[in-house]
């Protein structure tokens, strides 16, 4: 079982292009002190940029022998004799930090592996619509090369075309590959090092607006609701326009079916007005900016509703952002109305007072193809008493025949304090906020070393703590690999 320590948060440069609907990020290592080693057999490299986090492992080398570490290829501003681990093929003072896999027979200073390395790139965490890889730096390398496929063994990369870099000699990768999985794969032979990988970030529109969460089950009944809306200038945009922005949302369809929105209740974020019946597909429209949302700036807006009039079924709220100059961007949210004990992923025991499931259907198919892969497990849960509920925990354990773990989880309100065991089996969600009647919430475990042939299975359980004749709940999602 491997040990799902904490990741290591780093930071790194967000350049904003010329052009109005592209964010340029560059990875590199200059904020992270040299031989900073971080096990990415417990945990992956995550580098903070403005769009979110990225996450770089080494899977082909993934012991606990061989770390990533961070090289100075300045050699601390002397020569090449003055490189770490006696290593002088990597002195590139242009680069300074850039990224290694450590060699352990020569443990005690940051020196590169002599042995090929696959270093691979999770952008999934990032607030993009699309990825480009516009290049990147390989330092000492025989060959280097690519893929954008996350099951890619060695063999089935794209050479890179930068030659025998042996010796100290650095190359650069100028291009645009685009990543339709959102991940990455550089690889080194040999030995070596990399830096300065650069991406282009396109973000869903250059006004950009999405529900938060995007979907969402709830039972047949439940008053209390809330449409959740994030929206803001991912950057490139012209501040001013954004003084005449609108939001307008089609709820009509949903009040004639018996949604009744709490207008004094909204949550306007930056907005200053709110209006309704304006035009047919615009009942709920928000508007009057106090200023404008300048670049890289992103606000909320929540709007209650009761939803207790709405016969069970599937249902849908559009909400459009106008920006003057843009695109009207249009985010889509589904409501579905179930009777109790009907959610998907688990059977529900209808004596309780407590309700947990996976909002995915059981088993779920992973597809790994290779050792590492990554899962993200959505689950849901609810308070069904009519009244209050103050106390309740939740824990959710993992089981395998190989070996993957939990290395995050994170729940949207809830809770304030979300851990993760050591090993990689428990996630334990505690000091619970109060929870309504009827009211539900979600959570997000994300599982990593799934492996093909294996299988594995993970059960969450809600236990309620202030009142000890409430049963717990439980539910158990099995993962097919």
């Amino acid at each position: 079982m491997k040990n799902a320590a904490s990741a290591i948060l780093f930071g790194c440069a967000l350049l904003i292009s010329s052009s109005a609907a592209a964010n340029e990020i560059v990875i590199d290592f200059e904020g992270i002190a040299p031989d900073t080693r971080v096990d990415a057999n417990a945990s992956p490299l995550v580098i903070s940029t403005s769009q979110g986090n990225v996450e770089i492992d080494a899977p082909d080398t993934n012991t606990a022998v061989n770390p990533l570490n961070i090289f100075d290829a300045d050699c601390g501003g002397g020569d090449a004799s003055n490189c770490t681990g006696n290593d002088p093929d990597l002195f590139a003072p242009q680069q300074g930090n850039v990224l290694i896999v450590q060699d352990e027979t020569n443990a005690s200073q940051p020196d590169d592996e002599d042995a090929a390395a696959t270093f691979f790139f999770d952008f999934s965490h990032l607030a993009c619509e699309e990825i480009e890889v516009l290049g990147f730096v390989s330092i000492d390398a025989t060959g280097t090369s690519y893929s954008t496929d996350p099951s890619a063994l060695p063999g089935m990369f794209t050479d890179a075309n930068l030659g025998n870099l042996e010796d100290g000699y650095v190359g650069t990768f100028t291009g645009v590959i685009p990543l339709p999985y959102d991940i990455f794969q550089l690889r080194i032979d040999d030995s070596g090092a990399i830096d300065d990988i650069k991406i282009n970030c396109i973000p869903e529109n250059d006004s950009f607006l999405k529900f938060d969460p995007a979907a969402q089950s709830i039972l047949a009944g439940q008053a209390g609701f809330n449409f959740h809306l994030q929206m803001g200038n991912p950057g490139g945009f012209p501040n001013a326009a954004w003084s005449d922005a609108e939001l307008a949302c089609d709820t009509q369809p949903l009040e004639d079916l018996g949604l009744v929105i709490d207008l004094p209740g909204i949550n306007l974020g930056r907005f200053a007005n709110v209006a309704t019946d304006v035009g047919v597909d615009s009942e709920l429209v928000l508007s009057g900016l106090a200023q404008p949302v300048i670049n890289g700036q992103f606000f909320d807006v929540n709007i209650p509703a009761d939803t207790s009039g709405l016969a069970t079924g599937d249902y849908q709220l559009d909400c459009t952002l106008y920006v003057p100059g843009a695109a009207p961007y249009t985010a889509t949210f589904d409501l579905n109305i179930r009777t109790q004990g009907n959610q998907s992923g688990g059977p529900v025991n209808q004596d309780t007072e407590a309700e947990i499931g996976f909002t995915q259907s059981s088993p779920v198919n992973s597809n790994a193809s290779q050792w590492y892969d990554t899962l993200h497990v959505p689950v849901e849960y609810s308070n069904l008493m009519p009244n209050t509920i103050d106390g309740h925990e939740i824990t959710c354990v993992l089981s395998t025949t190989g070996d993957a773990y939990i290395t995050n989880a994170q729940a949207w309100g809830g809770f304030s304090t979300v851990s993760v065991s050591a090993d990689g089996t428990t996630a334990t969600f505690s000091g619970a906020t109060t929870l309504q009647s009827f009211q539900n919430r979600n959570l997000q475990l994300v599982i990593d070393g799934l492996y093909q042939d294996t299988n594995t299975s993970v059960t969450c359980t809600i236990d309620w703590l202030d009142d000890g004749m409430m049963e717990s709940d439980s539910a158990t999602l099995a993962i097919n690999n």
